[in-house]
């Protein structure tokens, strides 16, 4: 399963370089969701369970930003 992880790791790393490329702000956030649920899947794989709790907040995060920047509304204080 490290093999696994270490190539998703690699795909994920590509994709949050690749970015940094675009100009719009809906496919950079979706970009940036998709690495975050590739790390993580590296990190359910791996076993480390904490790093999954820490991902998987900053996955809830981005896919919220996602949707406002879809949507082209402000975020609110509190988001």
């Amino acid at each position: 399963m490290e093999i696994v992880a270490q190539i998703l790791g690699i795909v994920a790393l590509v994709i949050a370089i690749s970015s940094m490329i675009f100009k719009k702000k809906p496919v950079i956030m979706m970009c940036l969701t998709i690495y975050n649920v590739l790390t993580l899947i590296s990190y359910l794989l791996l076993g480390q369970y904490l790093g999954c709790i820490l991902v998987g907040v900053a996955t809830l995060r981005s896919f919220t930003y996602f949707i406002f920047a879809l949507k082209n509304i402000k975020q609110n204080i509190y988001v």
